[in-house]
């Protein structure tokens, strides 16, 4: 995770984002840094391992948000990905990716950021939904998601690659797939409503339903408060945590509430300004790692 220093509505990217919304309180930073330290306190409550990185002193509105720009699949593969924005390319950095090499053994390094000057993008699990168990891989396909692309990365990492197309209510494309579902162990949580072709539709339930996951459709209202944009992480016990906004809680039903409870803890965290001002949640606020130990 990255501490925010100089977080702001980004112009840039909300000409793709439409999740994101201009605010007009003084002290944005600050207000986004204060949100973020919550976060933290919560992990440590709740005994989940993790690491934080200090933001640069450049100014970089949505570096709270790495899960962009890199990403480490369990076989020990580090991945750092071309994004759209060229404001948001800045936010890679070395020591990260160094940092990664040094706790991973052992490790390899695809750098795909090459791929920007064709204009293809891939912005990593924001993108591309990952089910490490069954290696498929899913991604939903916009100016930030290249499918292509896409398809020869699953290929290179040994993974099937399963694209479609899903929109929201005013038929626009989803900005990324990570805000239109979910993957955890045993359920998923997914906006069928929002994949209008039936056929591809009735293909990805399929999938899922092949993976023996237990699939917690969510509407359009749901996503659009971030319901989705959830990440299962582990606690130090090994025991699984189903990490979620406060506002995407708050926007379930009883009955998807108790499906969740079943299978892992609900942890909570208070992120409505973050999502906001930025568009992104807690599952694009984390890069997920596969380290025992990442302190």
């Amino acid at each position: 995770m990255i501490r925010p220093k100089n977080f702001a509505f980004n112009a840039a990217t909300s000409e793709t984002n439409s999740f994101q919304r201009e605010s007009n309180q003084d002290g944005v930073s600050e207000i986004a840094i204060a949100e973020f330290n919550s976060v933290v306190r919560v992990l440590e409550d709740n005994n989940i391992p993790f690491k934080v990185f200090e933001d640069l002193d450049k100014v970089l509105p949505d570096a709270v948000f790495p899960n962009n720009w890199i990403a480490q699949l369990p076989g020990g593969i580090i991945t750092v990905f071309p994004m759209l924005s060229e404001n948001r390319r800045a936010e890679v950095r070395i020591d990260i990716i160094d940092w990664l090499i040094n706790h991973i053994k052992p490790a390899s390094l695809i750098d795909l950021r090459a791929s920007a000057e064709e204009h293809k993008f891939l912005e990593g699990t924001g993108s591309i939904i990952f089910d490490h168990k069954n290696r498929i891989a899913f991604a939903s396909e916009s100016p930030r998601t290249n499918i292509p692309l896409f398809e020869w990365y699953c290929l290179e990492i040994g993974y099937r690659p399963i694209s479609f197309e899903s929109v929201d209510l005013k038929g626009d494309q989803i900005y990324h797939t990570n805000v239109m579902m979910t993957i955890a162990s045993t359920f998923c949580l997914i906006n069928l409503e929002a994949i209008q072709n039936l056929v591809e539709r009735s293909f990805i339930k399929a999938i899922l339903e092949q993976t023996d996951r237990m699939i917690i459709p969510v509407s359009h209202p749901q996503m659009n408060a971030f319901a989705a944009n959830s990440f299962e992480v582990l606690d130090a016990e090994g025991k699984s945590c189903f990490i979620i906004s406060q506002s995407g809680f708050d926007s379930l039903q009883a009955d998807q509430i108790a499906l969740i409870e079943k299978q892992s803890r609900i942890v909570l965290v208070d992120l409505d300004f973050i999502q906001k001002v930025g568009g992104g949640g807690i599952r694009c606020m984390m890069a997920g790692l596969f380290i025992p130990d990442a302190k």
